[in-house]
């Protein structure tokens, strides 16, 4: 049987980094979730953290965390 990845936007990277249903689904399946990470990253620093008053050393742990767990994959594999 082939492997399986399970590849999630951005959008869910931040529902991981701002809140622990999402963070606790990827851990538990971390070894097959892909992200794009770059824009889950710009959101988080530049959007989502500041409206929410959370400073960079806040929400970067988490982020940090949650990045050890998940595959990094290039933009042109995620394509249809």
């Amino acid at each position: 049987m082939p492997h399986k990845r399970l590849v999630l936007d951005a959008n869910i990277l931040v529902c991981a980094v701002l809140g622990a249903r999402a963070r606790g689904l990827i851990e538990r399946y971390s070894d097959s979730v892909a992200f794009n990470v770059a824009e889950a990253e710009y959101y988080l620093s530049t959007v989502l953290a500041p409206k929410r008053g959370l400073s960079e050393e806040v929400w970067r742990p988490t982020y940090d965390r949650v990045m050890n767990v998940v595959q990094v994959i290039a933009d042109d594999l995620n394509s249809p």
